[in-house]
């Protein structure tokens, strides 16, 4: 679906409010305000972006700058970090390596207050870990420094409605009936200056924002698993080749 193809549903879902020719800029408006409210209680529906860190970075990649034995960079504007990364590459200039997806390694998250500790190495570190720790600011550390031929991968979630009519959204018609009561919440106060059709369709929309949420983690996981915990994934030796397997070798 479309950005424009989702209003136009939203729309449909106004059958008094969407001929009131005087309130069409303003209902757009509330349309953009309803998806961005729905974005921030519930990540599923955020545009997620990723962006690469070097020390000398090449076109596409942002700039990192070295503090004691630290990395140090800026987040991307407005973002919501998910996950972060090290990346070994053959060379970092083309983004090349015989198998980046798997020569990686995690960023552990690390208190900010205690942030100097990164800069002069003396971290609490267990199991080996390399951390990562983000200011209020938008600016991070991190700890072992990165070399040249390393980049840092950052996965990250924004608060977003600035579609192009053009665009493809995640936003279905579920989404659609919730901004729809949002619309409805939002004329009636704002235009109609009633507070109790207010207080009803805005009950209305909560009630559909949390059906959102539940269905949002449905589609993020598995319901049944059978198994044991710690079950982890081994690399099994036998004559003619590694197997990655389960087998407990």
């Amino acid at each position: 679906m479309t950005w424009a193809e989702f209003q136009g549903v939203v729309k449909e879902l106004l059958p008094v409010d969407k001929d009131r020719g005087n309130i069409a800029t303003f209902l757009t408006r509330s349309i953009k305000n309803g998806v961005l409210d729905i974005q921030t209680y519930i990540p599923f529906y955020r545009a997620g972006k990723t962006a690469q860190y070097n020390i000398a970075p090449p076109a596409g990649k942002l700039p990192l700058t070295t503090e004691g034995n630290a990395s140090a960079g800026n987040l991307p504007s407005k973002a919501r970090p998910v996950e972060a990364w090290v990346v070994q590459l053959d060379d970092p200039k083309v983004d090349d390596s015989s198998d980046k997806e798997c020569n990686r390694y995690p960023l552990s998250p690390y208190p900010y207050r205690n942030r100097h500790d990164l800069v002069c190495a003396m971290p609490e570190i267990y199991g080996g870990r390399s951390h990562i720790t983000i200011g209020k600011a938008g600016d991070f550390l991190v700890y072992p420094s990165v070399d040249d031929d390393a980049v840092i991968e950052l996965h990250y979630d924004t608060v977003d409605a600035s579609h192009a009519d053009s665009d493809n959204v995640p936003y279905d018609d579920e989404v659609a009936q919730a901004v729809s009561a949002f619309v409805k919440a939002q004329v009636s106060l704002e235009v109609d200056k009633d507070a109790q059709m207010h207080g009803i369709y805005f009950n209305q929309y909560l009630t559909q924002r949390r059906k959102l949420y539940l269905s949002s983690r449905e589609k993020q996981q598995v319901k049944y698993y059978k198994g044991v915990s710690g079950h982890f994934t081994k690399v099994c030796s036998t004559s003619t080749e590694n197997i990655i397997s389960n087998c407990g070798c």
